[in-house]
């Protein structure tokens, strides 16, 4: 082309190899289906196809997986919208891959497939839906648990991943088909399920490459952020030798995967043995951490300023204006989303609660930051409410009258233990992250017990009951 000059320069680097790098000048990069694979980069924001993707084939999903993929934060490999916290405003623009074509049919049957699958291809509508904090309950000193600010277990702790037999973990790597049939009495939906639970044999672990097992799972484990867990060399076979009492894992798999036939069946195995000592891991850290945590919490006052106390983001379907005018009118209006349960935008109301609002859970149309109670947890809170409820003249009609103590510091979740409060008052903790195990196990009688070892002075950290007895909010009647 006039006035473009090429010449070729076979000493400096490659700008190919340093596109990733921070300091890079290269914001574009134009190929004939160059970049389909053998490349990856975290940067890739919008694509422009000229010609390609005029039919249905792997070449242009596998394009596609080179924009979508994105680094995340502390290599989460997730998009800010499945972590928790806060995030800049505008982040989700960035995690957002723009495809543009000309002449590429397929993208339209692509985006027909993806509604079809309940993806949602025009975006949603976010509403903002501030909380009303209760004054009343904050003025009476509850404390919650927390680790301290300056203090962190992947800095202070150091852990070394052992052979604990307490630690089992189940992959499976099962084939699944389902077919659907039409018939005089309708559709009818059947499913299949080949393969059985069972470990993998002697003889198969032995074509298995364990030092590049090592490698990669050193790899994972950086990648997830465990960068104070140390791994050893023989540690990954010795996880598969622990026979005795039991072994520690279990894979579902059919024979052409834990007895491979030949060597290019090895990588169904090798899959198998990772995707195990992957789970493995995880959940040996996941128990030192918790246990690092329980021994080194203290009590801090809640208040305001606490992370509990996040204003919503309800993400709406664009498609769905209908529900987005009903809920957009529910907000305006400010007075029956904080005093009753609704329908239209899912909530449960709970005068003793910390705040208002509680959103619920219910289906993909309806969405919010932070997420809703789970169909468990609104089922605790229910209860509690029931309970309430009937017990506001009786169990806890003279709640108050003994001062909960002073708790010492480091001292943990022990106190909440003793007290059978721990991990049993999510409404009033909305520690979110770990609360659907929890509210599986509360019943109504754990409420009944939590309230006698609460007179007994244990400690304070329920806010259903007022000093002068439980007296239920005009929506809560």
């Amino acid at each position: 082309m006039p006035g473009i000059t090429v010449e070729e320069d076979a000493i400096s680097d490659s700008l190919f190899d340093g596109i990733n790098e921070p300091e890079t000048t290269v914001e574009i990069l134009i190929g004939a289906k160059k970049f389909m694979e053998g490349w990856n980069s975290w940067r890739v924001s919008n694509m422009g196809l000229l010609n390609i993707g005029r039919k249905e084939g792997s070449e242009i999903i596998q394009l596609f997986g080179r924009g979508v993929r994105l680094r995340g934060k502390d290599f989460t490999l997730k998009r800010s919208s499945a972590l928790d916290g806060s995030h800049p405003e505008h982040l989700p623009l960035l995690e957002t891959l723009n495809i543009f074509a000309v002449r590429a049919n397929y993208m339209s049957q692509f985006r027909e497939y993806l509604e079809k699958e309940g993806v949602e291809t025009e975006g949603v509508v976010e509403l903002s839906l501030p909380i009303r904090t209760n004054k009343d309950f904050l003025d009476q000193g509850l404390v919650v648990p927390r680790i301290p600010d300056d203090r962190s277990f992947a800095d202070e702790a150091g852990v070394l991943l052992e052979v604990d037999s307490a630690i089992r973990v189940r992959v499976d790597m099962s084939l699944k088909v389902q077919t659907f049939e039409s018939g005089s009495d309708g559709f009818t939906a059947t499913a299949v399920k080949a393969g059985r639970e069972r470990a993998i044999p002697d003889e198969s672990l032995r074509l298995v490459d364990w030092e590049r097992v090592y490698l990669e799972l050193l790899e994972y484990k950086e990648r997830k952020g465990m960068h104070n867990l140390a791994i050893r060399p023989g540690l990954p076979r010795a996880i598969f030798n622990k026979k005795e009492p039991s072994c520690l894992y279990s894979v579902v798999a059919d024979d052409a995967v834990v007895n491979p036939d030949s060597f290019a069946g090895t990588s169904l195995l090798h899959e198998a043995v990772l995707t195990v000592l992957r789970k493995y891991t995880d959940k040996f850290y996941r128990v030192q951490q918790e246990r690092w945590d329980s021994e080194n919490m203290v009590y801090k006052a809640l208040d305001v300023d606490d992370s509990n106390f996040q204003d919503y983001i309800v993400k709406v379907a664009r498609g769905e204006a209908t529900l987005i005018d009903a809920i957009q009118k529910l907000i305006d209006e400010a007075d029956s989303i904080y005093r009753q349960d609704l329908c239209e935008l899912p909530t449960i109301h709970f005068d003793r609660h910390l705040y208002q609002p509680l959103l619920i859970e219910r289906g993909d149309k309806v969405r919010s930051d932070p997420p809703g109670l789970k169909e468990s947890e609104r089922q605790f809170v229910d209860d509690l409410r029931a309970y309430c409820r009937e017990e506001r003249d009786g169990a806890l009609g003279g709640y108050g009258s003994v001062p909960a103590p002073e708790p010492e510091p480091r001292q943990g979740r022990r106190l909440l233990r003793e007290a059978g409060l721990l991990s049993r008052l999510h409404p009033l903790d909305q520690d979110r992250a770990s609360a659907a195990h929890r509210v599986r196990r509360a019943t109504r009688n754990d409420a009944r017990r939590s309230v006698s070892a609460r007179r007994q002075g244990a400690t304070t950290q329920i806010a259903a009951e007022t000093r002068e007895g439980y007296v239920p909010a005009d929506g809560d009647r």
